[in-house]
């Protein structure tokens, strides 16, 4: 004999009752994780957008370049040379040999003394970059959302095998992808690119 509950339902019917309101809590469960992790993905998607224009903004404006030229020591002659125009020629002033390469931090060209850490840092030390592509310190606390480096190739003006500075640098640039929400498709976590920027007489100035 079925013995009823209280609400008129056998023991078996409202067993598969319970088991069927716990398969559905489980489907929006389930549900709610999925969409929450398509949420987050999405937002890494937009970041990563992001954190690309800006690296991208900052590396091809010829001011990032010279400051960051500027910031380099007296005896590193190449990169002094072939952006600033100072000779590294004793009895020469061409000194800038075109397609010569050199790897160096980059940082942004900007009037905020704050914006002193490299937004580009070279492959031995890239910099650290937050979602919005700004450039911080990696802690424990907050590890970066992207990691960043370059090489630059210096290139003298119509095809000379020397010049006293480069009219062109072609910026070889890797941004590398930390985020959890990314990780799964490689396409997405590296970039890596080259990008040509003219230089100006006055650029130096």
């Amino acid at each position: 004999m079925r013995i009823r509950t209280e609400n008129g339902f056998t023991e078996l019917e409202f067993g598969f009752l319970v088991i069927s309101g716990f398969a559905v809590v489980g489907i929006l469960v389930h549900f709610l994780f999925n969409q929450s992790i398509q949420v987050e993905r999405l937002n890494a998607l937009v970041a990563r957008d992001a954190v690309r224009l800006t690296v991208e903004s900052a590396l091809l404006n010829p001011g990032s370049l010279i400051r960051s030229a500027q910031r380099q020591p007296k005896d590193n002659e190449l990169i002094r040379a072939c952006l600033l125009g100072e000779s590294r020629c004793a009895s020469d002033r061409r000194c800038c040999p075109s397609h010569s390469k050199a790897e160096f931090e980059i940082v942004e060209h900007s009037d905020d003394p704050t914006k002193i850490l490299p937004i580009s840092g070279t492959p031995a030390e890239p910099s650290c970059l937050d979602q919005n592509g700004n450039a911080t310190q990696a802690t424990s606390e907050a590890e970066c959302f992207a990691t960043s480096s370059n090489s630059v190739e210096f290139i003298c003006e119509s095809g000379a095998t020397n010049c006293e500075r480069a009219s062109a640098v072609f910026i070889n640039y890797r941004l590398q992808f930390h985020s959890p929400f990314l990780k799964d498709d490689p396409k997405l976590t590296l970039i890596e690119r080259s990008l040509p920027v003219l230089l100006n007489k006055t650029d130096s100035n």
